[in-house]
């Protein structure tokens, strides 16, 4: 006993741990969008190697991608996010799926695996559509628009913005994403020299609000002035009144240009110069030396130009580098497409064979069970023809006892058949002188009958003798008929009229006798007598 106590006592305490980590789950989950920060923590606060179930597990892992996307960590390992991937590919919600596919192809283009990313972003897409979800639908369409840029596949990274713009268009509460949107498919048209283009989107941005927007819109059109336009004055005055903060290397380079133009050079060398302290690497660098060149150039220094275009191109040669690239990216994609195409057609062989399995074993069961139950029928029917012959059985004997009732009512109404007679000729006597005379006579005649102590003995050999021990059988099966009622029950058997039972018996009227009768047929009724319906048939016949 006390050990089944313990095991009460950890089986709750499991449950309510398990319960705990559900509704911390629950909470960071709730926390996600507007206090990511928040949600994070709460993530970090559970131990994973609490999560017993695969459900806890994969919610976990998912919950925590969009974690560190929301807070702005770029993830490019698939340590987190593979556990949910594996478990949302079998079970759980579109809008799950939704996420873990968009999640994964968010750590992929990290992983600057563009190809992929785009592979796993669209099936996020396809899920998105399905539940009509505009902002979720209009992030993937960003990233998979980023991931075609990145590529250098920049008129399928111009469809994936618009698309993006026309979703957060739809949702008033996506305002500052559409502007967003809407700045970056500017950025797209002016990558592929589509100014004109550009131009018209950044037209739209001109009235915001927001300090950001117009920065990024005023560079844009002031680069757009300088390669485009080649307009030096417009360029320079967008550039002055950007903030310093917002200055990208080509921004330092482009500006540079434009002052070389207006024969600043000074400038234009500072610049220059802010524009190396920002590159990274060496390709950055070369983009630098290329834009370098074309100043020595006007400058008159050919020998340093051509060397800075030397070997700005030895790294990197942007025409060359932008064909095979998209080339390249267009043949990843497509392997990737293939893969995923097979994971998908492998995992639905493994579910139809799983389906058919359920079905084999499902089938299995049913045949199984419809056997149990032709046995169980077989037996019932076995046992209904056993029932069936009993009842025949019954009903022949009770016919039987039925006939020898007759006999057994024959033979004792020759022996008290003159009662019978009296009896009647007393109760339809008009003549008060002839009843006195009647029932002198039916004196003498019951007293012969009275004095014959076996009478009722008699009876009851009789009654068991040709009707079945139908007596032996009353005293057993119904005990609580005994005494006086069993006399009177053993004289309606043996089917004395009532007025003869009457003159032989205490009873006082033949409605009594009736009454009788009655409560004799409920209480074999109301029994549990094997043969019951055989004591009714009697009862009722005789």
């Amino acid at each position: 006993m006390k050990s089944l106590r313990y095991v009460f006592l950890i089986c709750v305490f499991l449950v309510s741990c398990e319960n705990k980590i559900d509704r911390t789950l629950e909470i960071a989950y709730s926390l996600l969008q507007n206090n990511p920060d928040s949600s994070l923590m709460v993530l970090r606060s559970i131990d994973p190697q609490s999560l017993t179930r695969a459900r806890q597990k994969a919610r976990y892992h998912l919950f925590l991608s969009a974690a560190y996307d929301k807070n702005y960590i770029d993830i490019a390992s698939d340590s987190l996010i593979k556990y949910a991937l594996d478990y949302y590919s079998l079970h759980g919600s579109k809008s799950e799926k939704m996420l873990t596919w968009y999640y994964w192809g968010l750590i992929q283009k990290n992983a600057k695996s563009y190809p992929a990313a785009v592979v796993s972003l669209e099936k996020a897409r396809q899920l998105a559509e399905k539940l009509n979800d505009m902002h979720t639908l209009g992030l993937i369409n960003k990233n998979i628009a980023s991931s075609f840029s990145m590529s250098n596949d920049i008129p399928h990274a111009i469809e994936y913005r618009k698309r993006a713009v026309s979703c957060f268009e739809s949702n008033i509460s996506d305002s500052l994403y559409y502007l967003y949107a809407q700045y970056s498919l500017a950025v797209e048209y002016a990558n592929n020299k589509e100014y004109e283009q550009s131009k018209l989107v950044l037209e739209q941005l001109e009235h915001s609000n927001n300090p950001s927007i117009l920065d990024l819109r005023n560079g844009l059109l002031a680069m757009i002035a300088i390669v485009y336009e080649s307009d030096a004055d417009k360029a320079i005055s967008l550039y002055e009144s950007l903030p310093r903060k917002r200055f990208s290397l080509l921004d330092c380079a482009y500006l540079a240009q434009a002052y070389e133009k207006k024969g600043r050079h000074n400038d234009a060398d500072d610049w220059l110069s802010y524009g190396y302290e920002m590159t990274h690497n060496e390709a950055e660098s070369a983009t630098i030396d290329y834009l370098k060149s074309h100043i020595l150039m006007r400058r008159g220094i050919m020998e340093d130009a051509y060397a800075l275009l030397d070997h700005s191109t030895t790294i990197q040669d942007s025409l060359t580098r932008c064909i095979l690239t998209e080339s390249i990216s267009t043949a990843q994609k497509d392997y990737f497409q293939a893969v995923s195409l097979r994971q998908e057609k492998e995992l639905a062989i493994k579910q139809s064979l799983w389906l058919m399995l359920g079905t084999i074993s499902l089938f299995t069961a049913l045949a199984i069970i419809m056997l149990l139950i032709n046995k169980s029928e077989k037996k019932d029917n076995t046992l209904k023809e056993i029932m069936a012959q009993q009842t025949i059985n019954n009903l022949s004997i009770i016919r039987l006892s039925k006939e020898n009732a007759r006999l057994i009512s024959t033979h004792y109404s020759e022996r008290i058949r003159r009662i019978d007679e009296l009896s009647k000729e007393y109760y339809n006597a008009n003549d008060n002188k002839k009843k006195d005379i009647v029932f002198t006579q039916f004196k003498e005649y019951l007293s012969t009958i009275k004095n014959d102590r076996s009478f009722y003995s008699v009876i009851e050999e009789d009654l068991n003798h040709y009707c079945n021990s139908i007596m032996k059988s009353i005293s057993k099966q119904i005990p609580q008929i005994q005494g006086r009622n069993y006399r009177m029950l053993m004289l309606f058997y043996a089917g004395l009229s009532y007025e003869t039972i009457l003159l032989i018996t205490d009873a006082q009227s033949i409605n009594s006798l009736k009454t009788l009768r009655s409560r004799l047929r409920k209480t074999i009724e109301e029994s549990s007598a094997a043969d019951k319906q055989m004591f009714l048939e009697m009862l009722e016949m005789t």
